[in-house]
């Protein structure tokens, strides 16, 4: 069964719905009873505002940067200070143990245990006065303008941390 047809029509479909819809949207109460140049100055007012608070918050932040630096560089002193100790503690072995092989009253092993120890200490050394020169860099890098560091000619050494961190 065909159909044909000469109807234009005919392969129209009314089911097809088409919508259209325009929205308009107008602040009708923005500055309702506010003149002009008031609300500007209002506005203007809380921008500083804003602007103040971002600015004790940067300080904030600049100044709790500058503290932890610090606390780091005291730390990196104490380390420094232990190491020195367990530097010369290590030397004053060796040279005992290298005094006691001579007169035979000690072993080789030992000599060469105490060697290795005081070349241990000493790359512990090095290793804390690099991490001490990095952290005074950082904080002379915070509270200064200079770009590299290693121009200032002082070294920022922390002293009296006996005296602040004893209990009252």
């Amino acid at each position: 069964v065909r159909n044909k047809t000469s109807n234009f029509f005919a392969g129209y479909n009314p089911s097809i719905n088409t919508h259209l819809q325009a929205v308009v949207k107008q602040d009708l109460l923005k500055g309702f009873l506010k003149a002009t140049p008031e609300y500007e100055i209002e506005i203007s007012i809380n921008n500083s505002r804003l602007s103040e608070e971002s600015f004790r918050e940067q300080a904030t932040a600049v100044i709790n940067q500058v503290q932890e630096s610090f606390w780091n560089l005291a730390a990196a002193s104490r380390v420094v200070d232990s190491n020195k100790k367990a530097l010369e503690l290590a030397r004053t072995i060796h040279e005992q143990n290298l005094i006691r092989l001579e007169v035979g009253s000690g072993s080789e092993l030992e000599s060469i245990q105490s060697q290795a120890e005081f070349s241990s200490r000493q790359e512990e050394m090095i290793r804390a006065e690099y991490t001490l020169r990095n952290t005074q860099d950082a904080l002379i890098k915070l509270i200064s303008n200079l770009e590299d560091p290693r121009k200032m000619k002082v070294l920022i050494i922390p002293e009296g941390l006996e005296k602040m961190l004893a209990p009252e």
